[in-house]
């Protein structure tokens, strides 16, 4: 299951359909401090985490994250998305502990791509 993060409803829609689309499951979050629950009570293969968002944004949830995988020895991908690709915004990400930044929209074949070198142990089960 992938969990996204993301505080525009139109935006989770679309990623939800996409990752259905290539057989993933997904599972929709708001904001960072929602992030940080749902990752406390499940396990995914995948976080596609929003940088910008009100209440906790993209790198306070995964710098919280990592943190917790300090703890456990897991390791989830973190995939920083944003709308602005502004200079230094990947060192920001890679900073907070993410794994690999994209900005927004993606192409089909984009997001196929980041899924694909993210994920190629773990193929969706159709």
């Amino acid at each position: 299951m992938i969990l996204v993060v993301d505080d525009n409803a139109g935006n989770q829609y679309t990623a939800r359909a996409v990752l259905e689309r290539f057989g993933y499951r997904a599972q929709l979050v708001s904001n960072g401090e929602e992030a940080l629950d749902a990752y406390s009570k499940d396990n995914f293969d995948l976080i596609l985490m929003d940088c910008r968002m009100p209440i906790m944004d993209g790198y306070e949830a995964t710098s919280a994250i990592r943190r917790a995988e300090e703890v456990t020895g897991d390791h989830v991908p973190i995939i920083g998305v944003t709308a602005y690709a502004f200079e230094g915004d990947r060192e920001k990400c890679l900073q907070a502990g993410m794994d690999d930044y994209v900005t927004k929209p993606l192409t089909l074949e984009a997001f196929k791509g980041m899924l694909d070198r993210w994920l190629p142990h773990n193929p969706p089960k159709n």
